[in-house]
This record gives C-alpha cells, sequence and structure tokens, in this order.
C-alpha cells in the first residue's frame, strides 16, 4: 500500500510552529544572559558562530542523537513511550566493539549492533504485549543492565592495558573513515533516516504504525494487529538506537570506558530530538543538526562571553524546551486516547 505525504501546503503550519517556539526559545535564552549580565546578543551570535566554523564537529555529535530519535519516533507512532534508546545504544555499541576486535572490518560489527539494539528493544515490546508490562518502566530497567553489561565487559574482558578504565581500541580497519572530514558515520544515520521515512510512509506496516498510534480500536478493525505492531516497533526503535552506538563506537571515539560516557546521555537526548523534529524523520535530521549546532556552540559561548557551563545548558534547555512542548502536549493527548481506545495490546498474553 503507497501512503502519499500530502501537499506541501500541509507543513506550512508545523514550520510556522517551530519558527514561532524557535524565536520564543531563543528569546528567553537571550533573556537568562541578560539577568546575569552577560550580553545577550554577544551570547547568541558566538554561539552559533562558534558552531559553524567548525561543521564536522557538529555533524559529529549530530550522529548518535539523530538516531536515538528515530528510535523514539517510530515507537511514539505507535503511541509507545521508549525510553530505552539509551540501554539500546549503549548494547549495539559494545557488541560493535567486540565484534570489531574480532573482524577488523566495519559491516559485520554494525550489522551486529544493530541486532543486538533490536533484539533488546523487542524484549521490552514483547514484555509489554505478553506481560502487560509498561514500556516505561521496562525500558528504564533495561538501561540500567545495560549499563552494568558495558562497564563489566570493558573492565574485565576487553580493557586497555595502558588505561584499564576504558576499552582497547577500534582496530584502524573497522572504523568509518572520513571523506574531506565529512563524517561518513553522519550519512549512514541520514540514510537510516531515509529507510524510516519510505517504511512508515510507503509500507503496509508503516501504515499500521501509523494507524494503531492513532487509534488502536478502527486499526484492528482495519486488519492491523497492535500486538505484532507494539512488538515490530519497539525493535525497529532498539534497531536504530542500536545503530547508534555503533556509530559513536566505529565513527567518534573508537573505544568505551565503563562508565559509558563517550555517549552517556544521547539516547535521552534523542527524545528532546524527536519532539522538536514532530517525530517526522525528516524533521528529526534537522532537529539533531541544530541540537549539535547548540552543543557545540556552547563551548563557543562560554569561551567567548565568560558565561559558566551550567548557564550555558541553561540557555539551550531552555531553546530546546520551547520548541519541544508543543509535540510533548500532542503525545501526551494522543497516549490519553490511547489508553482509552485500546482495550490493551497486552491482551492475550497469558
Amino acid at each position: 500500500m503507497r501512503l502519499g505525504l500530502g501537499s506541501p501546503g500541509r507543513y506550512a503550519g508545523p514550520l510556522a510552529e517551530v519558527s514561532l517556539s524557535l524565536a520564543i526559545g531563543l528569546a528567553a535564552g537571550a533573556a537568562v544572559l541578560a539577568g546575569v549580565g552577560a550580553d545577550p546578543a554577544r551570547g547568541i551570535y558566538a554561539m552559533f558562530s562558534w558552531a559553524l566554523s567548525d561543521p564536522s564537529a557538529v555533524l559529529d555529535r549530530a550522529t548518535p542523537i539523530l538516531l536515538t530519535g528515530l528510535g523514539f519516533a517510530v515507537a511514539a507512532r505507535a503511541s509507545l513511550f521508549n525510553i530505552g534508546m539509551e540501554g539500546q545504544m549503549y548494547l549495539g555499541g559494545l557488541v560493535a566493539l567486540v565484534v570489531s576486535l574480532a573482524t577488523r572490518e566495519p559491516v559485520l560489527p554494525t550489522l551486529a549492533g544493530v541486532a543486538v539494539g533490536a533484539g533488546y528493544g523487542a524484549l521490552a515490546g514483547i514484555l509489554k504485549v505478553y506481560r502487560g508490562v509498561n514500556e516505561v518502566v521496562s525500558t528504564i530497567m533495561l538501561n540500567w543492565i545495560a549499563y552494568f553489561l558495558l562497564g563489566y565487559f570493558v573492565t574485565i574482558y576487553y580493557p586497555s592495558p595502558q588505561r584499564p578504565w576504558r576499552s582497547l581500541d577500534v582496530p584502524v580497519t573497522a572504523r568509518f573513515p572520513r571523506v574531506s572530514e565529512l563524517p561518513t558515520a553522519f550519512l549512514v544515520a541520514v540514510a537510516a533516516a531515509l529507510v524510516m521515512l519510505y517504511l512508515l510512509w510507503w509500507t503496509s506496516l508503516g501504515y499500521d504504525i501509523r494507524a494503531v498510534g492513532l487509534q488502536p480500536k478502527a486499526a484492528r478493525y482495519g486488519g492491523a494487529d497492535p500486538r505484532r505492531v507494539t512488538a515490530i516497533s519497539m525493535a525497529l526503535s532498539g534497531g536504530v538506537s542500536g545503530l547508534a552506538g555503533v556509530l559513536v563506537v566505529l565513527g567518534r571515539s573508537f573505544y568505551l570506558d565503563s562508565h559509558a560516557s563517550v555517549m552517556a546521555g544521547m539516547g535521552f537526548d534523542g527524545i528532546g530530538v524527536a519532539l522538536v523534529g514532530r517525530n517526522h524523520p525528516v524533521g528529526i535530521v534537522l532537529s539533531s543538526a541544530l541540537f549539535a549546532l547548540m552543543a557545540v556552540g556552547g563551548h563557543g559561548m562560554q569561551l567567548e562571553v565568560g558565561v559558566p557551563r551550567e548557564l550555558v545548558e541553561a540557555v539551550t534547555g531552555v531553546v530546546i524546551f520551547a520548541l519541544a512542548v508543543p509535540e510533548a502536549y500532542r503525545m501526551l493527548a494522543s497516549a490519553l486516547r490511547f489508553g482509552r481506545g485500546a482495550g490493551g495490546t497486552s491482551e492475550g498474553g497469558g
């Protein structure tokens, strides 16, 4: 079944909403700077000019949060609140490291990391379908399991002889290359976004996912199986989140540390990226670039304006909050509607 994206005019409203939210966020961020005696115009200018002077760093930073944003979005399209991207990313990165040390090439580690992330996401989906376990609860616990597994394997089985708090390095032959400072890992992430766009809007599975998210009872009458959609959506979410971990390890850090600090928080950042991008793959590509620009540019604001790091994070947080609120509100309303009309996707579990 082919499902079009609609006329370009349908995007005028969302674009206007995002533009207004961004303007409000920047104005509020400028007010925060002015409130502590800093020059707001200089601070905002320093943020953007610093980031735009180093586009490679921005793309590096955007790559994992683009993918974890996709992971959140595909689950959200089925009215599932997956906050397990962090753990799925950890396991994807860990498996990619282990397999790369054995194979010394990038393809098998990438496939293995995606597969493990998908399996970890599917586990939360299966728990919801067959045991009625809320995905928020299960993914929180699965995040911690993944975190401690990563620390255990890095510390016990793959420590660097010189620096035991971190792992062995990924072999050079297994790393994603850079082309004229363009990280190919970012191109892989964009390709994943295009695949997700096609899947969600031009396949029958994508139709089922979106239909279940909008109205599960009507979707069931239309032939969709909400339980199947739940499990598949969580597996897809985990798969792209696992790919995020793969690309961090093989394309950016080239090692893991026992506390996962090279990727910590990027799974949760994906929630904000998805909300700002309106849970749409194209919007997520753009919002991940904006998030990365603010993250990289924040260093410029800190150095050139002389404001502390905490204030920089407060300014970027205000901007992100302003951008995310409209979609967060819509998701909450949809979740409440889903809860009233689902009749339970966890039925029949034994």
